[in-house]
């Protein structure tokens, strides 16, 4: 699936068995790419990638992974949500591997890489922001909130 005619400028190889928040940040690494004007394809097999540069994406388990870098898992962090993005050559091309340790940590790996894809300066090297990244978050719950404009459910909190 090419989002422009001309030469295809980024592969996008996929492991076909992403959860849906990985979708979602894969849709937003492929918006991103159509952003820049950068012609890219998707396809779920090494052999089969065209581009100049290449993204595989995945969990680390997975046979795609395994193969393009088998070396991933032992660089990801073993947390909930953690997240790697790594640069590598495949057959002299170069090429970035995205992964994570579940559906949440890939989802937020490729979110990354679709906002550094945005900063890029030159639609010609669309990865050029993108940087090597092996990172777990140092608290399990991200946020938490509380409102003490409503004084009933303030005063409960006291008691």
């Amino acid at each position: 699936m090419a989002s422009h005619a001309g030469p295809v400028v980024v592969s996008l190889i996929v492991d076909p068995q992403l959860g849906p928040g990985a979708r979602h940040g894969l849709s937003k690494t492929r918006e991103a790419l159509a952003r820049k004007g950068v012609s890219f394809e998707e396809t779920h097999l090494l052999d089969e990638a065209r581009g100049q540069a290449l993204v595989i994406v995945g969990p680390p388990g997975s046979r795609l992974i395994r193969t393009a870098a088998p070396n991933a898992s032992r660089k990801l962090p073993a947390t909930p949500e953690a997240l790697l993005v790594q640069h590598l050559s495949w057959l002299d091309r170069p090429g970035i591997v995205v992964c994570g340790a579940d559906d949440r940590g890939l989802m937020y790996a490729l979110l990354d890489l679709a906002d550094r894809i945005g900063w890029a300066p030159d639609p010609a090297s669309p990865l050029s922001e993108v940087r090597d990244a092996a990172e777990a978050p140092a608290v399990v719950e991200r946020a938490l909130s509380i409102y003490t404009m409503h004084k009933a459910t303030f005063e409960q909190r006291f008691f």
